[in-house]
């Protein structure tokens, strides 16, 4: 399954992008794919977090699916969803994909005369007030 303009595999992507996007929900998944199953402890002893923690990034992985979840006793074996992470790598690869452009052709573009616009002064710019000295 590739992505595509489809509204709802763009927000599959997004909320995907959104899970990795946290480096502590990275550690956590990473931590996950090192092994062939782990719980909650085990991870919260490895990245040096509290349970809590854990189980709040765990939560927002399992929603992207990208965690698999089993329940063993008082424990819930963790794994990651390798099928889940294929889809969202094959879905960034078509981003770059040759097919249809993102802007279409006729689309306006910006000359390359035209002035960009100033949002804002930086540091170290003048106003304009300000006289040059050598």
């Amino acid at each position: 399954m590739s992505y595509s303009r489809d509204p709802r595999q763009t927000a599959a992507l997004a909320r995907v992008a959104r899970a990795l996007a946290d480096p502590t929900r990275l550690d956590v998944l990473r931590t996950i794919a090192t092994r062939d199953e782990c719980c909650c402890g085990d991870i919260a002893r490895g990245l040096a977090v509290t349970p809590a923690t854990v189980t709040h990034h765990l939560r927002i992985l399992t929603e992207a699916g990208l965690v698999a979840s089993r329940r063993e006793g008082q424990f819930i074996r963790l794994q990651p969803d390798a099928d889940a992470l294929d889809t969202f790598c094959r879905g960034l690869a078509s981003l770059t994909a040759p097919g249809p452009r993102a802007v279409e052709p006729d689309a306006p573009a910006r000359p390359a005369s035209a002035p960009r616009r100033r949002t804002g002064r930086g540091q170290g710019q003048r106003t304009g007030d300000e006289t040059r000295r050598p």
